[in-house]
């Protein structure tokens, strides 16, 4: 039987080459409150590029960070546990999938991103140029991820929450 531990680790390799394939960031957050995954690395469990930690770290950015995932995406996710675009309180975009998908008690979700729109601007201007390296979102990619988010993801979630007895 294979580990908890070894599961997560081919968790943090699938979240690392999607990141790779986006341009961006790839995490995991876990259970219903979508909650940072204690045994990944950071990197798979949180945003971390230069724009969100400038977030975090201007006046209370890290607690409406901490807001907008566990308290506004739960909301949405809890009313419809389907894919969707959401958009932080500083205006970056990103992929929400829950897993497993279309269930009420989904195990977490994928997030990928951050992403810009094309047009908006940045809700911090003083991060305004950090803002613009984050690579664009279009519609169609979006719905892309969508379908191939769950095809990648869903047998390792199911293994490492459902047939180990992990966090969950």
């Amino acid at each position: 039987m294979i580990e908890f531990g070894e599961i997560l680790r081919e968790l943090e390799r699938k979240l690392r080459e999607l990141a790779g394939i986006a341009g961006t960031g790839c995490i995991w957050k876990v259970s219903g409150y979508l909650l940072p995954e204690p045994d990944l690395e950071r990197r798979f469990s949180q945003h971390t590029c230069k724009f969100c930690a400038g977030v975090k770290t201007h006046g209370d950015g890290e607690k409406q960070c901490v807001y907008h995932d566990t308290r506004e995406l739960v909301a949405r996710l809890r009313q419809h546990t389907v894919p969707f675009v959401g958009t932080c309180h500083a205006g970056a975009v990103e992929i929400i999938v829950p897993l497993p998908p279309k269930t009420a008690g989904f195990a977490g979700a994928v997030m990928l991103g951050p992403f810009r729109t094309e047009g908006t601007e940045c809700r911090y201007p003083e991060l305004e140029a950090l803002y613009r390296q984050l690579p664009v979102l279009r519609p169609e990619a979006a719905e892309g991820y969508f379908d191939f988010i769950p095809a990648i993801f869903s047998d390792i979630i199911h293994r490492a929450y459902a047939e180990t007895g992990g966090l969950l």
